[in-house]
């Protein structure tokens, strides 16, 4: 069945499943990307109690746990600066659905696509911070514990 066949109400009713979709999408993969980095900053601000309490090896850890920490921080910022672009665009393809089957909806689709585009581009950001401070954490470690 094509959107030229449906009611205005089933055609509205179709776009509020998807915005429902969507947000909870949305928001899962936000709040994991928080979890992630958030979780992994909580554990290192453990860790790093550890190594101070051990004294010697700490002007040589410091650095890497300091690059890492800024990291977890920063994925996390992406992740939470990724839910307003998410909003933005579950209104703009509700605003899209809004309209009767046929009219132009080609600016609140383009609206929609670039702002999901950058939660997307958000969340990714958030995931390669976790990638790349987990990586400078391990080479920090490495180079310190093995002298």
């Amino acid at each position: 069945m094509s959107d030229d066949d449906l009611s205005r109400e089933e055609h509205h009713q179709r776009g509020r499943d998807d915005a429902r979709t969507s947000n909870k999408f949305g928001q899962a993969a936000a709040q994991s990307a928080i979890l992630i980095n958030g979780g992994a900053a909580t554990a290192l601000l453990a860790f790093l109690s550890q190594v101070i309490s051990k004294g010697d090896a700490i002007k040589f850890v410091i650095p890497w746990v300091m690059g890492s920490l800024f990291l977890y921080g920063a994925g996390v910022f992406f992740a939470a600066l990724s839910l307003p672009s998410a909003s933005a665009a579950i209104e703009n393809y509700m605003l899209g659905h809004d309209r009767l089957p046929g009219a132009r909806q080609d600016d609140a689709w383009t609206a929609a696509d670039e702002r999901w585009n950058e939660f997307m581009w958000r969340i990714r950001a958030s995931l390669w911070t976790f990638a790349a401070s987990t990586t400078l954490l391990a080479l920090g470690l490495f180079l310190s514990f093995a002298r």
